[in-house]
């Protein structure tokens, strides 16, 4: 009976101790599946890498009932450290105590399987400088699809604080977490996809956009380049069929001059009619010279006053700039000619000169001076009016094709323009090595055509020229 009585508090001591170790294991278990669950709600983060990475590390340390920790991602940049737990007990703005070593980063590496260092004192697989100071410590690969793509550390200031028991928990958490931390990649990476092909869309479109209206813009271009030529055609036609019945009338006239009977009055009317009947011969004769040179396909030898003086007459058809603009011309009477296309000529200074008088629409004094020099390697012809300018910001892009300071349609009076006349004038100058030079501000603008006088090298049967009026032509071959 004594015997039994001695034996029970032994019975309830081992039962006490028994019941507290399962206390003990049920704790944690419960933190360990408490951590894996946090984990899992980690992702209901609006995606953001930093909030997961920090919201993973907090539940892995205290699900292991460690003192802190470090997560390190393997980025192509390095080893980049996302978050990290450290107890207030450390002071701020030391090196964290839980970043791993490297050899046990190498390690996790080549083992894929969990570190743990029970006591760091009796720890003999790394060398003292390689090893936590003290305490325990536990590395965790973070593994996904056979790839480690980070890795956690955790520590403890106790030995055998980190055990390993703790391995199996520990391995579920840190494969739970790389799943968690690999989907939020995922959807950054495929977030960054979506606005790069939603960028790229968007450029595209753009693109398209211009390319088609710069389409539209220049079969407008085609259109009527076609119509001019055809009116060009008709011109010729109309004027060649005019010169027989106005020959007639000058015969008449003449006659009528010369057999007036001594009549000065009718002699006076004679002569009138001979003098301006003479005039439109010379338009007619103008005309069609215009005309062909613009439709012939061969080089010839260019007289650049000669070719403004004729522009310069045609646009008097125009009543406005018959009447309402000042000319003021200083030709240099030794310019030498140059070799090119007529029509490519012509056409560059009927621009520049429309593009004079449009820009002196509201100046009520309009002056135009068109002056031609030269030296050894340019011919210089200057257009300058004092029209409203060109604000600097916008002389860079007038040569841009479809810009232009002008409405689309007439307004306020305002001349139209599509942009065109410029950028075609710069191309066709270009042919030849010329530039169009520009200076401009309010009340004064001045365009220079720099000609070169000779064109340096050979030029070959496969130098295209665009014509006026679509087509394209060929430079002979020549030696400058």
């Amino acid at each position: 009976m004594k015997r039994r009585i001695a034996q029970k508090p032994q019975s309830h001591k081992a039962y006490a101790e028994a019941l507290a170790a399962m206390s003990r294991q049920f704790e944690q278990k419960v933190r360990e599946l408490s951590a894996i669950r946090r984990i899992g709600d980690a992702l209901a983060y609006p995606m953001e890498m930093g909030r997961v990475c920090t919201a993973v590390l907090d539940a892995v340390v205290e699900g292991l009932d460690a003192e802190g920790g470090v997560l390190i991602l393997f980025e192509p940049s390095g080893q980049v450290p996302m978050a990290e737990v450290v107890p207030p007990a450390y002071p701020r703005g030391e090196a964290n105590p839980f970043y791993p070593s490297g050899e046990m980063i190498d390690w996790v590496l080549r083992e894929k399987r969990p570190l743990v260092i029970e006591d760091a004192s009796q720890e003999t697989r790394f060398p003292p400088s390689e090893r936590p100071a003290g305490g325990s410590a536990m590395t965790l690969p973070l593994i996904c699809r056979d790839v480690t793509i980070g890795v956690v550390n955790l520590g403890h200031c106790e030995a055998n604080a980190l055990r390993s028991e703790q391995i199996p928990a520990a391995h579920l958490m840190s494969s739970q977490a790389a799943i968690a931390l690999e989907n939020v990649k995922l959807v950054h990476e495929l977030i960054a996809m979506n606005e790069c092909l939603e960028e790229k869309v968007l450029e595209r479109t753009r693109s398209l956009q211009v390319t088609n209206q710069k389409l539209m813009e220049l079969q407008d271009q085609l259109v009527q380049a076609e119509t001019m030529k055809v009116v060009g055609q008709f011109t010729a036609g109309i004027g060649h069929n005019l010169r027989t019945p106005l020959s007639v009338i000058l015969s008449t006239a003449d006659l009528i001059k010369l057999y007036g009977d001594g009549n000065n009055r009718v002699t006076g009317y004679a002569e009138k009619i001979l003098q301006q009947g003479s005039r439109m011969a010379e338009i007619i004769e103008n005309l069609m010279e215009k005309c062909y040179k613009t439709q012939r396909q061969e080089l010839e030898r260019l007289d650049i006053n000669q070719i403004l003086a004729k522009e310069l007459s045609f646009m008097e058809g125009n009543l406005d700039f018959k009447h309402n603009v000042v000319r003021e011309c200083d030709f240099d009477e030794d310019l030498p000619r140059i070799e090119g296309f007529y029509g490519d000529f012509s056409q560059t200074f009927v621009n520049l000169i429309n593009n004079a008088v449009d820009a002196m629409y509201e100046t009520e004094s309009k002056r135009l001076k068109i002056s031609t020099r030269h030296d050894e390697e340019y011919i210089y012809v200057a257009i300058q009016d004092n029209g409203c300018g060109i604000p600097e910001e916008e002389q860079k892009k007038i040569f841009d094709f479809s810009f232009s300071t002008k409405p689309a349609v007439r307004q306020d009076g305002r001349p139209p323009g599509m942009g065109i006349g410029l950028f075609n004038s710069k191309y066709l100058m270009s042919r030849y090595g010329a530039q169009i030079r520009v200076k401009s501000r309010p009340g004064e603008t001045v365009f220079t055509v720099c000609i070169p006088i000779r064109r340096e090298g050979v030029i070959g049967e496969t130098d295209e020229i665009r014509p006026p009026g679509g087509g394209s032509r060929r430079w002979a071959e020549k030696r400058s």
